[in-house]
């Protein structure tokens, strides 16, 4: 080989490391992180889709029973007034769809059921009680998306609800009696949706139940006449755990 081949070479030989020198080695890869929900989407559809849920609390509901009793003329009139407190719990299916970026609406449907029963002395040791029992409701909601984690929402529905009475006639002058009547209302509600994961999502909401009165009235053979009017409210203050498809 020629000499100057042979400088050249050993030339390139010994400059190979100094130039690699010159370049910082690449970053070593970053760690593995434990999961967490990455929202690319929109903040309103985090919150849009399909969802079921399940939700308890407390119950709280205001009642008025009038009984009024005709005959020959005579009326005879008792009434049983009280608020009671209890646990609801029940279950939803809704369906939500984001109609700006921010702005949610959706319809949902429910049942629940309460543990509320109140009873009262009437007619000296006559007791007549009152059980809350299942409701149905059909409703919507529009939510506005503060982030990709949180909704505010505001809420309405028809409701139907089921409500069993009975009169228990510890002296035997009367017959005990026992009745049920669905009763329909309006609720009107507000919460607020919390995003854990992009199909786990948390709530919490309060609710208020207006109730139109029930009246039935009884007519008996011998010309006599039974009327019962009851009149409910209701407060309401849930949480509850759902998923989204």
């Amino acid at each position: 080989m020629h000499a100057s081949h042979i400088t050249v070479a050993a030339f390139a030989i010994i400059a190979a490391p100094a130039a690699a020198q010159d370049y910082p080695a690449s970053p070593p890869p970053a760690p593995m992180l434990p999961y967490a929900p990455v929202y690319d989407d929109a903040p309103a559809d985090v919150f849009a889709g399909p969802r079921i849920e399940i939700h308890g609390g407390w119950d709280h509901v205001g009642v008025r029973l009038k009984n009024s009793y005709t005959e020959a003329g005579q009326v005879s009139t008792a009434s049983v007034k009280g608020r009671d407190d209890g646990i609801t719990y029940g279950g939803s299916l809704g369906w939500d769809i984001a109609l700006t970026p921010t702005l949610i609406a959706g319809v949902e449907a429910g049942i629940e059921d309460s543990s509320i029963r109140e009873c009262s002395e009437v007619f000296g040791l006559d007791e007549a009680c009152i059980k809350a029992g299942r409701t149905v409701e059909v409703g919507g909601r529009l939510g506005q998306a503060l982030s990709s984690r949180v909704m505010v929402y505001a809420r309405a529905a028809y409701v139907n609800s089921r409500v069993k009475a009975n009169y228990v006639d510890f002296e035997g002058i009367l017959d005990n009696e026992s009745a049920k009547a669905n009763v329909d209302g309006v609720r009107l509600g507000a919460g607020f949706e919390a995003a854990v994961t992009p199909n786990l999502y948390l709530k919490g909401e309060y609710r208020y139940t207006d109730y139109n009165n029930y009246s039935l009235t009884t007519n008996y053979s011998d010309g006599s006449s039974d009327r019962t009017t009851l009149s409910l409210d209701r407060h309401q203050i849930l949480g509850g755990i759902g998923l989204r498809f």
